[in-house]
């Protein structure tokens, strides 16, 4: 039977897919639809048809299934912050799990998946867990003003928030005063449609463990309220102790212009870590972290904890490892790293990043770094010391091909070298019994399936991979993976 556009169809949910989208069979005919759970029945608009497969839009729910939950939020099903809050917690820890196995056997094509995947690390506080929020100037649906998220699948449509689950209480609380700011002084918000307005985005940045906030605030014209907005954050609450006006100037047939001001107080707030793992012999070490206004920073602080924890684990460091940090971003991990080994080198791409790195190795007394800018693919050849441990944390697309090619080219000399490295400085051989390892760490367990597929295609083997739930109440989910390189 041919199936056509606009088609209304009655459907039974079976399972989630990574990237939140539920799954169900009609006449052989797999339909992805969002915003369901398993054992949900459905009614749904066919929307695209392939060969193979069909996308859907949830028109009527028939019957929902026993998995559902009411959810905290007000908002959820039409802001796009969220899209598992219908679920039970517990219950969406069980479904990343096995999303992550199932990536590792469709995709990576590896027998007896699970086998791999150690239990997931949940989130302890799974609420009021993110250190930023950056929040969009608008109107709804209605046309009134609004100062809240995206709409879910739309992107010129915002949600009025007064409460965001995924925040503080103090953010929540700047939020509103921003609001009342913006509405008391009848200050228009920006129009993506004709470039044209005021105010851009709201952006609130927290120190979760040294009880520092910053809030910028993103306009595209400029903005003569700057001491009235200082007096306002700062009445707030005396947490706030960084200001930031910045101002992104967008003009059709001209590069984007970004002016960034610190209004008031300090130049960029701080973030604590405590590291390590006592159960395997490795004692916490405190570090702090600089968070400027377009840092990267992990957005769950509490979970970035055990997620580096785990990346020193997996390293296993005896004290005279290189290691190499690809996709370093502003350091943190070769930074943990660097006070189990000898020498770490971090590679990144993007100059401000290899900036806030060197602030930050600073910070930490970490001097055996060096932090090195340029594609990481590349930069990856011209090092002179040969690691013992490379660590990649890609973005979602993956390894680059470069970074890839010559990681197989570094495990193949390893074994050439029978794992010898000469300590140039001593000049006498080292055997690193520990052999040669590759941690790797994803946001995407559909690309993390396919390199590491590539890699034990090419000599390398696969030890475990730990899941790590940075993101509650949303599909997302981080994963660590440990390779070992020196196989025949």
């Amino acid at each position: 039977m041919p199936f056509r556009k606009g088609q209304i169809i009655e459907l039974k949910i079976d399972k989630l897919m990574f990237g939140g989208s539920g799954i169900g069979v009609y006449e052989n005919l797999k339909v992805f639809v969002d915003k369901v759970v398993p054992g949900d029945l459905v009614q749904v608009t066919l929307k695209k048809i392939k060969k193979n497969y069909a996308e859907a839009k949830l028109e009527k729910m028939i019957k929902p299934s026993s998995l559902r939950i009411k959810s905290k939020c007000r908002h959820f099903g039409v802001c796009g912050g969220c899209s598992w809050q219908f679920l039970d917690y517990q219950k969406q820890l069980e479904f990343k799990q096995s999303q992550v196995v199932e990536a590792l056997g469709h995709i990576g094509f590896f027998q007896n998946a699970e086998d791999y995947v150690e239990n997931i690390i949940g989130c302890e506080e799974p609420w009021f867990y993110r250190n930023k929020m950056e929040f969009t100037f608008g109107d709804t649906l209605e046309r009134k003003f609004a100062l809240g998220l995206h709409e879910s699948g739309r992107i010129f449509d915002v949600v009025d928030i007064e409460c965001c689950y995924l925040q503080s209480a103090l953010s929540n609380q700047i939020l509103g005063a921003v609001r009342k700011f913006a509405q008391d002084w009848q200050l228009n918000f920006f129009r993506m449609k004709d470039n044209q307005g005021l105010l851009r985005n709201l952006v609130i940045r927290e120190g979760k463990f040294r009880n520092e906030v910053m809030v910028n605030l993103v306009v595209a014209e400029n903005f003569k309220y700057e001491k009235m907005f200082v007096e306002l954050m700062r009445s707030v609450d005396r947490k706030i102790c960084s200001i930031y006006l910045t101002k992104i100037s967008a003009k059709r047939g001209q590069e984007t212009s970004y002016e960034e001001k610190l209004l008031w107080g300090k130049e960029w707030i701080e973030e604590e870590m405590s590291v390590g793992n006592v159960e395997h012999g490795i004692s916490n070490i405190e570090y702090r972290f600089k968070i400027s206004p377009k840092s990267f920073f992990q957005p769950n602080s509490r979970q970035a904890q055990r997620l580096y924890s785990k990346v020193l684990e997996f390293a296993d460091l005896k004290g005279e490892e290189i290691v190499y940090d690809l996709y370093c971003g502003t350091g943190t991990i070769g930074i943990v790293l660097s006070k189990f080994c000898r020498r770490v080198y971090g590679l990144e791409i993007v100059e401000e990043a290899i900036n806030d790195a060197k602030a930050n190795a600073i910070l930490n007394q970490a001097g055996n770094i060096e932090f090195l800018c340029g594609d990481a693919g590349v930069l990856l050849s011209s090092l002179q010391d040969k690691p013992d441990v490379i660590v990649v944390d890609p973005p979602r697309a993956g390894l680059s091909p470069k970074a890839m090619e010559n990681i197989l080219k570094i495990r193949t000399e390893r074994i050439m070298e029978g794992g010898l490295r000469v300590e140039k400085e001593k000049n006498n051989p080292v055997h690193n019994s520990q052999g040669f390892k590759l941690i790797y760490v994803s946001c995407n367990p559909s690309t993390l399936a396919r390199d590491l597929k590539i890699f034990c295609e090419n000599g390398f083997k696969l030890i475990k991979i730990q899941p790590v739930d940075m993101f509650p109440h949303t599909y997302h989910i981080e994963n660590v993976a440990v390779l070992e390189g020196e196989r025949e």
